[in-house]
């Protein structure tokens, strides 16, 4: 088996996971956060890079989750995603995707979304704190949106869900000066 379909197997593994997996409940243990890491407010035409961290983890093997935006404000740049350092540690081997679209078909609010799937290969998970991933998405016109977390998980090296809290953020586009 290639290395090509051993990654578009685990891919699609994770995805199915992300959607079996029951909620969290309990003390929240690891923090994922995402926040838009751009200096002041972008303008009209502009990248918006998205970091996507977690914090305070113990034992994570996969983070699967769903970044929903207004698509009237922003657009994701397909392949312009960049995996974090993240579940790689000690040189872990990882499975990575960020994709256009949502696991369930297309939200029904007319919101969009990108799919992200990250995975830690292997029967240990990553403990402590660091990127997830870089998400570039580009400012089409001005406005305010979410970025909203669905169907997001913190699952140990068995997918077992672990305690976890996702906190979004909100992005403010605005014209570009004349």
């Amino acid at each position: 088996m290639t290395a090509r379909r051993i990654a578009s197997r685990a891919a699609s593994l994770l995805l199915c996971l992300a959607a079996l997996a029951p909620a969290a409940s309990g003390a929240a243990d690891a923090t994922v956060a995402v926040r838009a890491a751009v200096r002041g407010r972008p303008v009209v035409g502009s990248n918006v890079v998205v970091t996507v961290r977690i914090q305070n983890a113990r034992d994570v093997a996969s983070v699967p989750f769903t970044l929903r935006f207004d698509p009237d404000i922003l657009e994701f740049v397909a392949g312009a995603a960049v995996e974090g350092d993240f579940l790689r540690q000690d040189r872990n081997g990882t499975v990575f995707l960020a994709a256009q679209g949502a696991a369930d078909g297309s939200p029904p609010d007319g919101m969009a979304a990108v799919v992200v799937g990250a995975s830690r290969l292997g029967s240990s998970g990553a403990s402590g704190g660091g990127t997830l991933c870089r998400l570039v998405f580009r400012a089409k016109t001005a406005g305010t949106t979410p970025l909203e977390f669905s169907r997001a998980r913190v699952l140990d090296p068995s997918a077992a869900s672990l305690p976890s809290r996702f906190t979004g953020a909100t992005v403010v586009v605005r014209e570009a000066r004349r």
